[in-house]
């Protein structure tokens, strides 16, 4: 009974590593990815750094002063870095990091599982706005 057992474990074992592979899919690397106009004035092919100088709402400035000029820089790879001017709003960690990505339509950019729809998109300036806070618009300077 055990000879079975261990006849039956060599075969499958023998059937299972002579099976091949299909050959993987070619994944989009850094090095093959063609940038969409929004991430060439976002990230480009390695990061930007993006001041976060506003939240326009209801016509009025409501930034508050610990947030002013924090850096968001923009990584190619999909990563968010925050890093606070030196000032922390409340406790918050100098350093923040989270994933983000252009929209299929390329309308919206969704950064940390929230969607913010792009305003204004130019080389030197950002605008985007989020629904769910009341519609403010944030703007990022570079």
């Amino acid at each position: 009974m055990l000879q079975r057992r261990l006849l039956t474990l060599a075969v499958v074992i023998f059937i299972l590593s002579s099976c091949s592979k299909d050959d993987p899919a070619p994944q989009t690397t850094p090095s093959t990815k063609v940038l969409t106009e929004i991430e060439k004035v976002i990230c480009g092919s390695s990061s930007k750094t993006w001041k976060f100088v506003a939240i326009n709402k209801d016509g009025a400035n409501v930034i508050r002063t610990c947030a002013i000029n924090d850096d968001w820089i923009f990584r190619y790879s999909g990563i968010l870095e925050i890093k606070n001017n030196g000032v922390s709003c409340d406790g918050q960690d100098a350093f923040q990091e989270h994933m983000w990505e252009i929209s299929s339509d390329e309308k919206n950019i969704i950064i940390g599982g929230s969607t913010f729809l792009i305003i204004k998109m130019q080389s030197t300036e950002m605008q985007l706005q989020e629904k769910v806070l009341g519609d403010p618009v944030f703007v990022f300077q570079r």
